[in-house]
């Protein structure tokens, strides 16, 4: 990531002081971190990267702070380390507001870290491939659950951190994979990563796609969620969100700008928005929607 181009296309964004510099050197100890994995010489490196995790995690006064730094992050286009750690600063949080003992929290930032090591044993080739996936290069790529949870299974005593390499796909009505497993089958990490997996990826610029807004993720999780993720940890994560959006501007498929004023509880994709002198409710406006933050 360029410190400069990402600091002038979130130069609006509440973050906390030098979490560019955090973060990009967060990623270089990943970096290390994975490869000495593959080495089976992790305790000094794992130590460092949690101890400097929680650091920077704990830099964040609010949540608003950590999705603010998120959405700031969203032009990299690295699928491994950045993402890792996207998803890390989610899942603690989600944890965090589930009232997680501390042992467990960093258990699953451990987990979440390193929950897609098994790509680096992916064909760099397919992993960046910028065009579409053949069915055969995304079978090849669905092998990673498999491949982390045999780096990360010999190497943890605590059964969940590779659990979640194997299941962080898995769906609770059975739909993910490896496996296919369903939610009674699926562990507490592993219901909390998918969730977070998935907003920091859709979130993410990629070559392939654009960033998608954060209100279409929402409708994701509003049409899907509460049958493929944990109804719970999807409400809860995604209150937590459209509470911090109070007060984004945000730009509608109108070319109006509006700011946002309050969230509708039971119809998330479509807050209240002051246009102007203005005020319009979304959830009773078939004619406007949410194209993205501004």
């Amino acid at each position: 990531m360029s410190t400069n181009l990402a600091a002038q296309e979130s130069m609006n964004f509440d973050m906390p002081p030098h979490f560019y510099e955090d973060y990009e050197y967060l990623c270089e100890e990943l970096k290390i971190l994975f490869d000495d994995i593959k080495d089976r010489h992790i305790h000094p490196t794992l130590d460092s990267v949690t101890e400097h995790f929680i650091q920077l995690y704990e830099s964040f006064s609010s949540e608003k702070q950590v999705f603010d730094s998120l959405n700031a992050c969203k032009y990299s286009n690295d699928p491994i380390y950045e993402h890792s750690i996207n998803v890390a600063i989610l899942s603690r949080m989600l944890g965090d507001l589930n009232y997680m003992y501390s042992d467990d929290l960093n258990a699953l930032t451990q987990a979440a870290l390193l929950h897609d090591i098994g790509k680096l044993l992916v064909d760099p080739d397919i992993l960046y491939k910028t065009e579409k996936l053949t069915t055969h290069e995304f079978n090849l790529i669905k092998k990673h659950t498999k491949l982390g949870y045999q780096l990360l299974n010999d190497q943890f005593t605590d059964y969940r951190i590779p659990a979640v390499a194997l299941m962080h796909h898995e769906r609770c009505d059975g739909s993910g994979y490896p496996m296919g497993v369903t939610a009674e089958n699926i562990n507490e990490f592993c219901r909390i990563l998918s969730i977070c997996d998935v907003y920091a990826g859709m979130v993410a610029s990629r070559d392939y796609r654009k960033s998608c807004c954060p209100f279409q993720i929402i409708s994701l999780f509003e049409k899907d969620g509460l049958h493929k993720y944990d109804t719970d940890f999807t409400i809860l994560f995604l209150r937590s969100m459209l509470d911090t959006y109070i007060g984004y501007s945000v730009m509608l498929n109108t070319g109006e700008c509006g700011i946002i004023t309050a969230v509708n509880s039971h119809n998330l994709t479509n807050p209240v928005i002051k246009i102007g002198e203005d005020t319009v409710n979304l959830e009773f406006d078939d004619k406007r929607h949410i194209l993205h933050i501004i």
